[in-house]
């Protein structure tokens, strides 16, 4: 794996901070910081990342939008504004990066971070890397019914395609029966089912559910295979340890690429409005 190189460092000189913006729940956030300090120290010959975390709730019920449950002086806190506020918090700590580890929103230009990055745009920036034009989500039908993945990623020409409703209730029951189980659950033969019927029409598939890292890979499906959490900790590393690279730009205001999906696919019908989700049985 490739280091990024720097001048010999000041030893008078601060590393740089990450803040994080916990809204996955201790699970997910513990695989996160995993992961983060694995690629950190390949990227830096084994030095671990400073790292602060501040935990907020995030409410998920089918078919509503995610909440906070909190309310401020004289009206209620939605989820973006709860988001814009914990990530200015922690870079008036001493955050030079904002990472916001939280799948059902994006983020606010007006964050007020030095550099923030969300998940929904650190993925979007991983798949137009890739050249994809057209993603499977295989996430659990509550974060499914966020839309957050359909308005983020339509705003730079990607269209989401999710299972039809039988197969996410298969993905729904595995997902529950990894979370349950202490031991490595493998793959049933109608989940894999599942997964080759939505490969059949993307480009790739986006994994957006931590049971379901290491389970999946591009060896079984066939096709890229892109983890929500890890593109979100590379983005932060880059942001940590090069602080001239590019930072990932909030989606709102993007304009969509114009070029080719790695299968040569165009869509015969975009997505008409942000929010839209393709279903598998819905595909002309």
């Amino acid at each position: 794996m490739d280091q990024l190189t720097s001048p010999a460092p000041d030893r008078r000189a601060r590393q740089r901070r990450l803040g994080v913006v916990d809204g996955l729940g201790p699970h997910a956030t513990a695989q996160f910081y995993a992961m983060l300090c694995e690629h950190h120290r390949a990227l830096t010959g084994g030095s671990s990342p400073d790292v602060m975390v501040h935990t907020i709730t995030v409410q998920r019920q089918p078919g509503r939008p995610a909440s906070t449950g909190l309310s401020r002086p004289g009206r209620p806190e939605g989820l973006p504004q709860l988001v814009t506020r914990t990530s200015r918090s922690l870079a008036g700590s001493g955050a030079d990066v904002v990472a916001v580890a939280c799948n059902a929103t994006t983020i606010d230009p007006a964050a007020g971070a030095p550099a923030c990055i969300g998940m929904v745009e650190a993925t979007a920036r991983t798949l137009q890397r890739l050249n994809v034009r057209r993603v499977g989500l295989l996430a659990s039908s509550v974060m499914v019914s966020t839309a957050a993945y359909e308005r983020g990623l339509g705003q730079v020409g990607v269209a989401v395609v999710a299972p039809g409703p039988r197969d996410q209730e298969i993905i729904d029951r595995f997902i529950e029966s990894l979370r349950r189980s202490r031991i490595p659950v493998p793959l049933p033969g109608e989940v894999l089912r599942a997964i080759t019927g939505l490969g059949d029409d993307v480009d790739a598939l986006l994994l957006d559910c931590a049971e379901l890292s290491g389970v999946l890979d591009a060896e079984i499906a066939g096709k890229p295979v892109i983890d929500s959490v890890r593109a979100l900790v590379e983005q932060s590393c880059r942001a940590l340890l090069d602080p001239g690279s590019e930072v990932v730009r909030p989606l709102a205001g993007t304009r969509p690429p114009s070029r080719r999906s790695l299968s040569g696919w165009r869509p015969y019908r975009p997505q008409r409005r942000a929010g839209e989700l393709v279903r598998v049985g819905d595909i002309p």
